[in-house]
């Protein structure tokens, strides 16, 4: 599919982020989905934060979901993104430290929430 057979073709989709995650984020979403990102002015820390200074009520998913909704409505649009991340233990080998980053896309106008996570892995000592 090219980005002009994309139904997201020359639609404005909200990415809340305070992060600049927009820099890494929007190529792919322009490239493939011909789609524009905006990034509306909105305090995402207010959710919680990465550091865990301010507590993240609810899971990840949950958070991520009330972020991009944060967003739609700044933005007034039905398309939204963003993103979630932790580091804690991996979750199948828990004494190996672990980052997780989840992403979400909801779309209101077809009736969907896309969630993707993928786990990586930071070791604070090489493994011999």
């Amino acid at each position: 599919m090219s980005g002009k057979d994309s139904p997201y073709h020359d639609q404005t989709i909200a990415l809340a982020t305070k992060h600049r995650k927009d820099d890494v984020i929007a190529p792919p979403f322009q490239e493939h989905l011909q789609a524009a990102l905006i990034v509306p002015v909105i305090d995402t820390d207010t959710l919680g934060t990465f550091t865990g200074e301010i507590e993240r009520p609810g899971n990840m998913l949950e958070a991520a979901i009330r972020k991009a909704r944060m967003g739609m409505a700044a933005a007034k649009t039905p398309l939204g993104l963003s993103s979630e991340g932790s580091f804690g233990p991996h979750p199948v080998i828990p004494f190996l430290p672990c980052d997780t980053e989840l992403m979400v896309f909801i779309d209101d106008d077809r009736g969907f929430t896309l969630h993707e996570i993928i786990f990586g892995k930071h070791m604070s000592a090489p493994v011999r």
